[in-house]
């Protein structure tokens, strides 16, 4: 394999066995912590702060179309946020009292085109790394994360309280 295939198709390659697997476990609930919610959200924080941090000390300029990226992209990761976690079927367990989620196909298939739109447009912006396709995808994701973290701990807490199983 060449270093330009590698570079060009190796991530989607990833990116659809990833989705085969969560394809073939989306049936099979796994156990949801409200608790742990947060973490996705802080450890984007972070790539954030390294990412502005690079901005800044590259002296890349702040334009009017880098704003408007950010904000775009903001607003669609919001939207795409709330509907991920929406699609996600939630439920407690009866014998444990422990939240099971189940992923739903749309929420697999949203996420295969946004990492589809998302490599496409790093192809248009021409790799830069901090280009304004970039900084919107940056928006994007940390709206995403955000919004479906909240939601989800909404949910959560919406569910009803275990009631133990009565034997007779």
């Amino acid at each position: 394999m060449t270093p330009e295939f590698m570079r060009d198709y190796l991530p989607f390659i990833i990116i659809a066995v990833v989705i085969a697997i969560r394809f073939s476990r989306r049936n099979t609930p796994q156990r949801l912590r409200p608790a742990f919610l947060v973490l996705w959200p802080v450890l984007i924080l972070l790539a954030v702060a390294f990412f502005i941090f690079g901005f800044y000390m590259t002296g890349a300029a702040f334009t009017a179309g880098v704003a408007a990226a950010v904000v775009i992209g903001l607003a669609l990761g919001t939207v795409a946020g709330w509907y991920r976690a929406r699609s996600i079927l939630l439920h407690r367990d009866p014998d444990t009292g422990h939240i099971m989620s189940r992923a739903t196909i749309e929420g697999l298939l949203v996420i295969g085109v946004l990492f589809v739109v998302r490599f496409g447009l790093r192809k248009l912006d021409g790799g830069n790394q901090f280009g304004v396709f970039t900084d919107g995808c940056m928006a994007f994701v940390v709206g995403l994360l955000f919004t479906r973290s909240y939601v989800m701990w909404r949910r959560c807490k919406a569910l009803p309280p275990h009631q133990p199983l009565q034997t007779a």
